[in-house]
């Protein structure tokens, strides 16, 4: 397999294993444009919300893109569940089952 082919198989198994592929300082940016109208750190940090996986918070962070009409790129969501997950959820630290 030549170097490209490589590049390809590495980014598909980051994808497939739900960790957080994003860039969550420009996702930090998004959030505090257009996330903070919304939602406050409470929202992530209550006992009991909703979002158990990283999955489901890239997830939960598209529904809200769509719902605003923010017109966001694929990449956008990423960035913003990355930061949301590095700044509240912690999904990416937790060990491999």
């Amino acid at each position: 397999m030549n170097g490209g082919g490589l590049a390809v198989l590495g980014l598909a198994l980051v994808a497939a294993s739900g960790a957080p592929a994003g860039d969550a300082e420009h996702g930090k940016l998004l959030h505090d444009q257009d996330c903070s109208r919304c939602h406050d750190a409470a929202m992530y940090t209550r006992p009991q919300r909703t979002v158990k996986t990283f999955a489901e918070l890239r997830e939960r962070v598209q529904q809200c893109e769509l719902a605003a009409e923010l017109l966001w790129f694929e990449e956008d969501v990423d960035d913003v569940a990355a930061y949301l997950d590095r700044t509240f959820y912690r999904f990416s630290e937790e060990p491999a089952k």
